[in-house]
């Protein structure tokens, strides 16, 4: 394993390696997960274990080891642990709070130096932003935590709001319901963010985890792992606003506007309207309301398109907008989201 210590690869002992090979994740089967999952295997770099509760058969590609866990029992997930360059943690939000620090500790009392915690997300260096779209504290939590074990390094991703996940699934998310063509703008719809597909936030993880971890030498001006220690790596697809999503709508339904029943909200009014909801006990559509109103505030937190990585991790550079807007549209024909059996999975922490 790679020392914190050492700040070139050149000064290493003999034998040891500057490269993340082996790697568990939590959730590999999940929407993201398995994005991250299908990236890190077409690197042929990675070996990847799976840790699940499930006692039930995952989908997952054979060549992926699968570890059962018990969260009851660390001794378990430390032992599963064992050996691996990093942890990837892709926790649904129904997840019990204490999941987190367990994983962590496991991680490192297990050795493992690096973690990717379950944070997907805006800006986390925007502590106005991150409080205000009610993440700040738990995210700052996680961050203390993984300061306390005092071995473990991490990056978190931001990646903005996942796109398919946003658009039309969720009736606090982007504004849109595709199946009943209604649209609600926040102000006038030009405010713009960063977003990213499902599989360009995996590209963006199999590519950091790809990187040499420490520079070779002194004047080594490569990209690395340690680049991002204990920081944020920034990735997107697309720099949007809803004006943008919508007409990628109308394009891929073969829709017109006068079609559609449309409304404009003050985006202020909208996140004060999910506030009060917080305060009535209705958590999950309040909670979504608040965390996505609040990145469309025409103070413009939301675009951090400036502090892009894109770059430097190789990633795709042309996504079709329409492209991620039809599977955005197949998976709220599936059922997902508030329209289907997944309504109540925000809310919850």
């Amino acid at each position: 394993m790679v020392q914190q210590q050492y700040k070139y690869a050149d000064q290493l002992p003999a034998g040891s390696k500057n490269r993340i090979e082996k790697i568990a994740i939590v959730g590999a089967s999940g929407h993201i997960g398995s994005s991250i999952t299908s990236a890190l295997l077409a690197t042929g770099c990675h070996t990847l274990t799976a840790l699940t509760r499930s006692t039930t058969p995952l989908s997952l590609p054979p060549s992926i080891h699968i570890a059962r866990i018990d969260y009851t029992s660390p001794a378990s997930i430390t032992h599963a642990l064992t050996g691996h360059d990093a942890l990837i943690i892709t926790l649904s939000v129904t997840a019990p709070p204490t999941a987190m620090t367990t994983l962590l500790d496991c991680a490192s009392a297990a050795g493992v130096p690096w973690v990717l915690p379950n944070y997907f997300s805006s800006d986390p260096t925007l502590t106005r932003l991150q409080d205000e779209s009610l993440t700040g504290p738990l995210t700052a939590e996680t961050r203390a935590h993984i300061r306390s074990t005092r071995t473990l390094s991490y990056v978190q991703l931001a990646c903005g709001f996942w796109y398919e996940h946003s658009l039309c699934a969720f009736s606090w998310g982007f504004g849109f319901d595709a199946l009943r063509k209604t649209a609600c703008f926040y102000d006038d719809g030009t405010t713009r963010i960063t977003t990213s597909t499902f599989a360009q936030a995996g590209q963006a993880v199999a590519a950091l985890f790809s990187l040499p971890v420490l520079p070779e030498r002194e004047g080594d001006e490569q990209a690395t792992l340690s680049r991002y220690r204990d920081g944020a790596v920034y990735v997107s697809s697309f720099r949007v606003c809803q004006r943008d999503m919508f007409e990628s709508l109308l394009r891929v339904t073969g829709s017109s506007e006068a079609e559609w029943e449309i409304k404009y909200r003050p985006v202020g009014e909208v996140y004060a309207e999910g506030l009060k909801g917080l305060r009535e006990g209705k958590g999950a559509e309040a909670f979504g309301t608040c965390l996505y109103s609040r990145s469309f505030f025409p103070t413009g937190e939301g675009d951090f398109t400036e502090k892009l990585d894109n770059e430097a991790l190789g990633l795709v550079a042309d996504e079709s907008l329409d492209e991620a807007t039809g599977r955005a549209i197949d998976l709220q024909k599936a059922g997902y989201g508030s329209y289907g059996a997944g309504a109540e999975i925000y809310g919850k922490r």
